[in-house]
């Protein structure tokens, strides 16, 4: 997005992940975690989320059940879904380029590329899997965003029909692509394939192993999605998401912004992130929480 969000964009944020993520209706309910994930991309953070649901409940679009554990859509946010989309689609100011397979282009289209998801509203333009999405990067590098799932959707609701797409970059594997799986453990634990291994295992445990950091924090992010069962989890699992952003991008004082804001929740991730062996987290999680 070009502009910071909202509370009333984080609002028909939520509304558009129930209708078209969750393809949900009016009067239906989803568990609050349920949103941790499809909620926390870029440029999302999970206080977006508390401030669009409490927007959302004034409006009478959403209503909190059970605790906080579980949010109702109701009629009102039903149709004022399809606002959202509209909304959306004016963000799609990035001109990309469409390269289908047999070589031919269709330059100058209006996208919106996320994480994981490339918005097109023109639904008009054929695009298949296989075919490559090119965008120009402000370095003037060009990347290549290879298409795995064109995910066309028909008009639904006021929402016109456009595509969103599903890809991975170019020399990445897609997701689920057959391979060798193996099983290792331990701290930095290894697999020498036609070599001999002389290093000696070291574990450095700073934040500064952002790498590191980053796996742990996305496998722990994962585990307590499944573990959580209050509000005070739910907003533990969204800075959880945030600290692992912030990794990713090497950026530690945002790490240790999104894990200082724990509070009281940091001792449960903490204790999580020991049941489950991610160590990098461990450490991570003691300096923040004080532990």
């Amino acid at each position: 997005m070009s502009k910071l969000p909202t509370p009333r964009d984080a609002a028909y944020h939520i509304l558009y992940l129930f209708v078209e993520h969750f393809n949900s209706r009016a009067g239906h309910v989803l568990r609050t975690n349920n949103f941790v994930l499809p909620f926390n991309e870029v440029p999302w953070q999970w206080s977006d989320f508390i401030a669009g649901l409490d927007f959302g409940v004034e409006q009478g679009w959403l209503e909190v059940q059970r605790g906080g554990q579980g949010i109702r859509l109701t009629e009102s946010g039903f149709e004022n879904a399809g606002e959202y989309a509209v909304d959306l689609f004016d963000e799609c100011n990035e001109k990309i380029t469409i390269e289908s397979r047999d070589g031919s282009l269709r330059e100058n289209v209006d996208g919106l590329v996320t994480g994981k998801m490339v918005l097109v509203p023109d639904s008009s333009i054929p695009i298949a899997p296989g075919d490559a999405i090119l965008r120009r990067l402000p370095s003037g590098v060009i990347e290549r965003l290879m298409v795995s799932d064109p995910g066309f959707k028909a008009a639904n609701e006021g929402m016109p029909p456009h595509y969103q797409v599903s890809y991975f970059r170019e020399g990445q594997q897609p997701e689920g692509t057959p391979g060798h799986t193996i099983h290792v453990s331990g701290s930095n634990a290894r697999v020498n394939i036609n070599s001999i291994d002389h290093s000696t295992n070291v574990v450095n445990f700073i934040a500064e192993n952002m790498d590191g950091l980053a796996t742990d924090l996305e496998l722990l992010k994962q585990a307590l999605v499944a573990k959580a069962t209050t509000p005070e989890h739910y907003m533990a699992i969204g800075n959880i998401a945030s600290a692992e952003t912030a990794a990713k991008a090497g950026d530690t004082p945002k790490v240790n912004q999104a894990l200082s804001a724990l509070g009281a929740a940091g001792k449960w991730a903490f204790d999580v992130a020991k049941e489950i062996g991610v160590p990098v987290a461990v450490e991570a999680l003691k300096k923040a929480v004080g532990l």
